[in-house]
């Protein structure tokens, strides 16, 4: 419009935000057999089903929570990622347009997921992995009841805090990270 003779803002440098996230530190694979060694001797077919999948997929927690039986082919060893779950149950698209895939699963964990199928209780939203009243299963049920079991099973703990006397090292998160870096390795 004119009204301005020059750019006063000009002269002003805007430093770079230094990167301060947390760097990921994925299990090694002594631990990753660990788990999995936990998981495939668990008597809860359910969390074995839910670590297997993680560690091989690589799918994020949401997508572990919202993903439904008719998306596992386990006929031909895949699963297609068309949904999530949020925090609130309710179910939605991936977290991004790359998040639609189809993931190979290896023929160990279809066995698992098969014999999971036949003992998974049947509910209206067919889920894989359900909470007991047939719902999305919460991310800290997933995590307390499932993932840690296996993981103070498998001696992959630190310190708990309070009256914990031993809390996961990892969280489903990190395994994304950690089936990344072995297909990279592949």
């Amino acid at each position: 419009r004119g009204l301005v003779a020059q750019n006063v803002a000009l002269a002003v440098k805007v430093p770079n935000a230094p990167r301060r996230g947390n760097k990921v530190i994925i299990p090694s694979k002594a631990e990753l057999r660990a788990i999995l060694a936990a998981a495939g001797s668990s008597e809860n077919l359910m969390a074995q089903a839910m670590v297997e999948l993680l560690i091989y997929t690589g799918l994020r927690a949401s997508e572990v929570r919202g993903l439904a039986w008719r998306s596992v082919d386990l006929r031909n060893g895949k699963v297609r990622v068309e949904s999530r779950a949020d925090a609130r149950g309710a179910h939605g698209a991936p977290k991004s347009v790359a998040g639609v895939r189809v993931v190979p699963i290896p023929s160990g964990l279809v066995i698992t997921l098969r014999e999971w199928k036949l003992a998974c209780p049947h509910h209206a939203d067919d889920l894989v992995f359900p909470s007991p009243k047939g719902r999305v299963l919460s991310h800290d049920v997933m995590g307390k009841k499932y993932l840690k079991p296996i993981m103070i099973a498998a001696g992959v703990t630190k310190p708990g805090k309070d009256e914990d006397k031993a809390a996961t090292k990892y969280t489903a998160h990190v395994f994304r990270h950690a089936a990344a870096s072995l297909w990279i390795e592949q």
